[in-house]
């Protein structure tokens, strides 16, 4: 096995490594801040996050959040794209702008999300 190969499956288990510690310290967190509410009696803390609701009845709401959705999306296309732009150009390989065509993904996602919202912000 080539050791780049070897290196760059070693950064993508530990990308994914690290965001499961991050999600199991959440969910932790959480649940000792519902325990510590069920002793002391209080009603359960209510999340804040608008756009978690899957069964939303509000047009606009989804409409929103379809929107938000759509401008990260849009934003996680550009930086990509960006990103390997300049590495091709700082390592002055132009086999390396091959890899901005991964941007097209979460681009085309952005957009998609970008039509739903147009569409539910029409239907209401």
């Amino acid at each position: 096995m080539d050791n780049s190969l070897l290196i760059t499956f070693a950064f993508i288990i530990m990308i994914l490594i690290i965001s499961a510690i991050k999600q199991y310290s959440i969910k932790r967190i959480e649940f000792k801040e519902k325990i510590a509410h069920l002793e002391k009696g209080l009603p359960m803390p209510f999340k804040n996050d608008e756009c978690s609701n899957k069964f939303e009845t509000h047009k606009e709401l989804t409409a929103t959040c379809s929107k938000q959705k759509s401008v990260i999306w849009i934003s996680i296309s550009l930086g990509i794209a960006i990103a390997f732009a300049l590495i091709s150009l700082i390592v002055g390989d132009k086999d390396v702008l091959v890899v901005c065509a991964l941007a097209v993904i979460p681009l085309l996602i952005g957009i998609g999300y970008f039509i739903n919202s147009i569409i539910l912000s029409k239907q209401k």
